[in-house]
């Protein structure tokens, strides 16, 4: 089978949110990445009228701008009719990003010997789940684990989870708090 040069689709893609790996920047709780199917000449000739019809003030269509006022939303909203069938987007929860991370990072070198067994019954689920739980429902000590998590990741290992030294700890991060810290030496290697 070939493809004939006139057969190829062209995507377009975009991301929104990229904070490197700062996966607790609060400006940008999520990461977003969307595609398009449709053609560089469609493209052009649809953007040129999208800014023409709704007078979108700069050169190009930047959804940040465009959802601050009345005409940028309506053509918001034309632009998802348009593509909504030729388009994918998904969209990251960065700090549940970084919950799976925390799994991958601190328990996987622990329990790899092993780790299929984990998989099965889905233990990374769960500490992901957990974790990701104690952080929207505000708990501050799911917050610290994550930064803790954070300066880890930046190889800072000396002092990983000094800041949790309250024994008021919610049931379930406590118990992730000893694993961490009997596990400090795998962890760290």
């Amino acid at each position: 089978m070939s493809i004939h040069k006139n057969n190829v689709q062209e995507i377009f893609c975009d991301e929104s949110g990229f904070t490197g790996p700062n996966l607790l920047d609060s400006t940008a709780p999520f990461f977003t990445y969307s595609a398009v199917a449709v053609s560089n000449e469609e493209a052009k000739e649809f953007v040129e009228k999208v800014i023409k019809d709704y007078k979108i003030q700069s050169g190009e269509l930047k959804a940040n701008k465009m959802r601050k006022s009345s005409p940028g939303r309506k053509a918001i909203t034309h632009i998802l009719e348009k593509f909504s069938t030729r388009a994918k987007v998904v969209v990251h929860d960065k700090k549940y990003s970084l919950a799976c991370k925390f799994y991958e990072y601190i328990f996987e070198p622990a329990l790899a010997s092993k780790n299929s067994i984990f998989y099965d019954i889905e233990f990374h689920n769960f500490v992901s789940n957990l974790l990701y739980i104690h952080f929207k429902e505000g708990g501050n000590y799911a917050e610290c684990i994550f930064n803790d998590f954070y300066q880890f990741m930046k190889m800072d290992y000396n002092n990983f989870f000094d800041s949790l030294s309250s024994p008021k700890i919610p049931l379930g991060l406590n118990e992730i708090k000893e694993f961490c810290i009997h596990q400090r030496e795998i962890i760290n290697l």
